[in-house]
């Protein structure tokens, strides 16, 4: 009897050994064999009541950036960056995750914006000083924005009064790099909003005298470009919109524009 407790706990001892070697030999859950560089986080504060997500950009967002054009304003959301077609009509791109004006429509107030010669649309001369907000659809997107929808969709959605007499006026002037002047921009709304419709009226203009090259640019083919101010970049737009519309009820609106 005695020698049989004594097997018994020989076993047990040995049992419990090897238990305790394989657990220290076994390797770090946490342990890799890749080197860690280190993490680089990045903060900052939040400005308060400006919305910028992956899928919309208000009003707010764009006047306090001071993005006066679609390119420059859609630039602030992630996912999303602007470009030149590097063509001789120098006109903007947006491109969504990879995706141009080609496989992401293009929509006011959900009404499809085409082009019937090419459909190679400026994002540059669309003006954002009525926009109440930018719709992104990134990835899927509504058979009711049209076809052609295979990277997105961006909608603008155009500002409406919000009380009986609403009016709004803005203006602002730039200057280059040498305090010199560059343009101005300026839009003005004037709207009500009763009980059961609404009207408002609204214009914008954006013009640009100029914009300079850097200062150790060199120019190569004097006759083509001599520095200073670019050549050529000179530019003017204006928008101009009437919205009328109807709401007989807290659910249903209708309206033209």
């Amino acid at each position: 009897m005695r020698a049989a407790l004594t097997v018994l706990l020989l076993t047990g001892t040995i049992f419990t050994t090897q238990a305790r070697a394989q657990a220290a030999a076994a390797p770090d859950a946490d342990a890799s064999d890749r080197f860690s560089l280190g993490q680089i986080i990045v903060t900052a504060p939040r400005t308060q009541g400006i919305e910028i997500d992956s899928n919309t950009l208000s009003s707010d967002a764009i006047y306090t950036f001071g993005r006066t054009a679609l390119d420059d304003a859609v630039n602030l959301m992630p996912g999303i960056a602007a470009g030149n077609s590097g063509g001789t009509r120098n006109e903007r791109l947006v491109f969504v995750r990879g995706f141009d004006r080609f496989q992401v429509p293009l929509s006011i107030d959900g009404i499809r914006v085409y082009l019937p010669a090419d459909n190679r649309l400026d994002y540059g001369r669309f003006l954002t000083t009525d926009i109440a907000e930018v719709q992104v659809a990134k990835g899927y997107a509504s058979v009711l924005d049209g076809p052609g929808a295979m990277g997105g969709a961006i909608n603008l959605v155009t500002r409406k009064p919000t009380k009986a007499l609403d009016i709004d006026v803005r203006g602002t002037v730039n200057f280059d790099n040498d305090a010199d002047y560059a343009g101005y921009s300026t839009s003005a709304m004037v709207g009500t909003r009763q009980d059961k419709w609404y009207a408002q009226a609204s214009y914008a203009r954006s013009f640009t005298d100029h914009w300079d090259l850097p200062n150790d640019f060199t120019a190569r083919i004097p006759a083509l470009e001599d520095g200073g101010a670019r050549d050529f970049s000179r530019t003017r737009d204006w928008r101009a919109n009437v919205k009328l519309g109807f709401t007989p009820n807290a659910t249903d609106e209708y309206a033209i524009s």
